[in-house]
């Protein structure tokens, strides 16, 4: 049997469900190191495995201060 290849665009991103929660809160608009915290304790490491699934998220604030980070998620990368 002989399936049709579909082009790449066309190829659903496989994430954890702790990274399609995360990758779905950044599709609404920035969001805080402190509301990722309760998706994930190891937010920084879910952040980093929607990244290598193709999303530009980068930091767009830190308050060294008071330790609060706000990501921003800026579409896909390829």
């Amino acid at each position: 049997m002989h399936q049709p290849m579909l082009p790449f665009e066309h190829e659903q991103v496989r994430l954890s469900e702790q990274c399609g929660v995360i990758l779905r809160r950044l599709e609404c608009g920035p969001v805080t190191n402190s509301e990722l915290s309760r998706v994930a304790l190891k937010y920084t490491s879910r952040i980093s495995d929607v990244r290598q699934k193709g999303y530009d998220i980068r930091v767009i604030h830190r308050d060294r201060t008071c330790g609060l980070t706000t990501y921003k998620l800026f579409g896909r990368t390829f």
